[in-house]
């Protein structure tokens, strides 16, 4: 991941814990949609 703020080089430190929690969300979030765009295009076509 490139480095946002190169003068702190401690900032990707100090909010990795928050970075992987978004990552994880964004993640879990977009396999969600999937499974729900999938049910539903289940069901419209059948």
């Amino acid at each position: 991941m490139a480095n946002i703020n190169p003068e702190n080089p401690k900032y990707l430190e100090a909010d990795s814990w928050l970075v992987v929690s978004v990552t994880g969300a964004l993640i879990i979030g977009a396999i969600a949609g999937l499974i729900l765009w999938a049910l539903e295009s289940a069901y419209v076509f059948h």
